[in-house]
């Protein structure tokens, strides 16, 4: 993991997503504006963009930058990487932990396998391992290497615990899935899907129904974004 760490802020990679993430970060750093201007020309937008405006990511990092008088491209490219790979691998600990009876040698052969795949796992632009490594700077990285692992692992927490514990789970999981609507907009349809799958297994295995409707509750982030998009859109 430290390997991992140091040769990600080491080094360079420059991605095309860069232009609009980093681009819009930097714009509203140096012109202190909210998604009005536009990273790729420059230009005044004519209108709002629905999908970063409710996610709003990049200008948390220009906010970040503004309060440590710190670039926000450094913050991404830099800064970012040092804190979010290792909170990856502490999410995926954690289901290890779940998974194994909290058994300390299993849980870090399983870190050591999952951090040998995330080394050689470009086998595409878009798999997991390479949103981790290359890119995590970015809002959809977040989502599908933090937060949707600890939305499965929440999911486990919630239906293992005793019943008169259940609210503090809820509301957990409920700001986790805050969270995920807030760094992409993919978070909107990928987590009610994680949610809705994990919910079917559960209540074909247990026969217990009232799970689904628990869930529903931590969903109405992702209810309410879609109607503020359709409104946006339209």
């Amino acid at each position: 993991m430290a390997f991992q760490v140091i040769f990600v802020t080491l080094h360079v990679h420059d991605d095309g997503d860069d232009a609009w993430y980093v681009g819009t970060a930097v714009v509203s750093y140096f012109t202190n504006t909210i998604n009005r201007i536009s990273p790729y020309t420059g230009e005044w937008m004519s209108s709002l963009p629905p999908d970063y405006t409710l996610s709003p990511w990049p200008v948390f990092c220009a906010v970040l930058g503004k309060l440590s008088r710190c670039h926000p491209a450094i913050i991404m490219h830099t800064f970012v990487p040092i804190i979010f790979i290792p909170m990856a691998y502490a999410v995926y600990a954690m289901i290890a932990a779940k998974l194994f009876d909290g058994n300390k040698e299993k849980v870090s052969w399983f870190l050591l396998f999952l951090c040998m795949i995330n080394i050689f796992g470009y086998w595409s632009i878009r798999s997991t391992s390479t949103f981790l490594l290359f890119r995590i700077w970015q809002g959809k990285a977040i989502l599908c290497n933090i937060i949707i692992p600890a939305v499965i692992y929440m999911f486990m927490d919630f239906v293992e615990e005793a019943e008169h514990k259940k609210t503090d789970k809820l509301m957990k999981l409920f700001l986790v899935i805050e969270a995920g609507t807030t760094v992409s907009s993919m978070g909107v349809i990928l987590i009610p899907v994680m949610l809705a799958a994990l919910c079917c297994v559960y209540s074909m295995i247990y026969k217990k129904m009232k799970v689904c409707f628990e869930m529903m509750l931590c969903l109405l982030p992702c209810f309410l974004q879609i109607i503020m998009f359709y409104f946006m859109r339209w």
